[in-house]
């Protein structure tokens, strides 16, 4: 049989279909190809081709915060949108009628977006600024150019579109953090569900636009974790609406397959009941708490299962000790139906090069499907 291209193999498992072999798909970003001295450093197509993995390249052609979607965000009517940059900080600022809430980032050399030190949302009257944000922002495609950057992609791999969040992950992730969104419930939980509800309105237009692009997977960055909601909170405020999001995705033949990087184990029986085609960059302990092979277990077989290498553990192991690793989880997973191995969230800067050709190696020696390990 002909060898499959990086595309074809990864297409393969979207669809349903036997690819080559399993697909090896590290989730990396130029965070890491910053810290790679090398000259296709500057190029992640040429990186998947050195390293020898098949390219996912994440958040085409944009990424767009809050709501974590490949489209263009534009504000009308009376809103403003700025951002002013000052030496290492970067302040993010909508300017409307009712006042300005803005969000406060502090960058490095290694961190060129930042991280976020104050969030848009600090209190009440915030909120209700915020709200009247939402009534004047609309959403663009950019469908032209995904389509741009899928071609130059080629055979390499393939071009996926981000989707928006859930609300209570906008709220979690950038809008007010974890301690007062927590606080906002329990104080003002009207006022909060009308703007969660507000957002959800917002997610739908999104995602009426993102399932026009040609991609046969887009995938929300929920980064859920039991380290920041509890799995009663994950049921009230997140399954409904990504059982919403996954039914309209099935309506384009879209994959819709969620990015939970953290601690899943005691989510399991919720993540088995949602309509989710799969989750991307399942991380085993010790920075996640889940192997795949235990999660199949749950989940059952028809969902996609993408990860099972924990990123400090690619960086930090020996090549042998890779080795082992990653044969030992090849050897769990067999057949390897729906499943594509890749890192349980985002490649570390100054992870080993070698450790990454190590992995690629070994799916080459022995990641033939259906998986076969004696």
């Amino acid at each position: 049989m002909k060898s499959m291209t990086s595309r074809e193999r990864l297409t393969a498992v979207f669809n349903g279909e036997k690819p080559d072999y399993l697909p090896w798909s590290p989730l990396i970003d130029y965070y890491f190809l910053s810290s790679w001295d090398s000259k296709k450093a500057e190029d992640i197509i040429k990186a998947s081709q050195e390293l020898d993995f098949d390219l996912m390249e994440r958040h085409v052609p944009t990424y767009s915060e809050p709501f974590g979607a490949s489209l263009k965000l534009v504000t009308t009517g009376d809103v403003k949108y700025e951002t002013v940059r000052k030496e290492d900080k970067i302040f993010n600022r909508y300017i409307t009628p009712k006042g300005t809430i803005e969000e406060k980032r502090v960058t490095t050399e290694k961190i060129k977006y930042g991280f976020i030190k104050k969030h848009y949302i600090e209190d009440i009257e915030d909120l209700e600024i915020y709200k009247y944000v939402l009534e004047n922002i609309e959403f663009q495609s950019m469908k032209e150019e995904f389509i741009k950057r899928d071609k130059e992609i080629n055979e390499a791999g393939l071009a996926v579109p981000s989707g928006p969040l859930t609300p209570i992950q906008q709220f979690l992730q950038f809008l007010i953090g974890l301690e007062k969104t927590v606080y906002m419930l329990m104080d003002h939980p009207d006022e909060m569900q009308e703007v969660l509800d507000l957002i959800h309105e917002k997610n739908l237009e999104c995602y009426e636009i993102l399932l026009d692009y040609p991609s046969d997977v887009i995938i929300p960055y929920e980064d859920t974790s039991t380290t920041v909601l509890s799995p009663n909170m994950y049921e009230e405020h997140c399954m409904e609406y990504i059982d919403e999001y996954a039914a309209l995705a099935a309506k384009s033949n879209t994959k819709y397959i969620t990015h939970m990087c953290g601690k899943l184990t005691k989510l399991l029986d919720q993540l088995a009941e949602g309509n989710m085609d799969g989750i991307d960059s399942m991380c085993p302990p010790t920075s996640g708490d889940l192997w795949p092979y235990d999660a199949r277990e749950k989940l059952g077989n028809d969902k996609i299962i993408i990860g099972g290498i924990e990123p400090a553990s690619l960086k930090q192991l020996s090549k042998k000790e890779v080795k082992d690793y990653v044969i030992d989880l090849l050897k769990k997973m067999q057949p390897g139906h729906n499943f594509i191995l890749s890192t349980g969230d985002a490649t570390p800067y100054g992870t080993p090069i070698e450790n990454l050709k190590t992995v690629a190696d070994i799916r080459n020696k022995y990641g033939k499907f259906p998986l076969d390990l004696k």
